[in-house]
């Protein structure tokens, strides 16, 4: 969940699948916008944007299938959830000696703040 009146104006926060400093795989909200990015080889791309769904408050919720794919979705109220981008590959996390973690993420814009409510992680069913 991230406060969106505090986030600053040109930064992105956001959820990430997260191997080292150098790859990791996310979305995020940033200035109105749901951005999908992967970070490979530290080579940074944004993949694909999307209208964030309307509300003071954005949920996010990164789902991962049989350890390499990963899915994105936003809500407004915390309930219904749309998919944002297409599932995306995530092979290359971790490099060989690492594992994935969960991060949340705040950056793109100097100073960049954001206030995020919780995290929850729960299995797949």
């Amino acid at each position: 969940q991230i406060d969106r009146k505090i986030l600053t104006s040109g930064a992105v926060a956001g959820l990430s699948a997260f191997g080292d400093g150098e790859n990791a795989l996310g979305f995020g909200l940033k200035d109105g916008k749901i951005v999908v990015w992967r970070r490979e080889r530290n080579n940074h791309r944004t993949l694909s944007t999307h209208d964030a769904p309307a509300g003071d408050e954005i949920y996010l919720r990164m789902t991962a299938r049989d350890g390499i794919f990963y899915s994105f979705a936003a809500s407004g109220n915390g309930k219904t959830f749309i998919p944002v981008g297409s599932e995306q590959n995530g092979d290359y996390l971790p490099p060989w000696d690492r594992g994935v973690r969960v991060a949340m993420t705040v950056g793109g814009a100097e100073n960049a703040a954001a206030r995020f409510g919780f995290l929850r992680i729960e299995p797949t069913k």
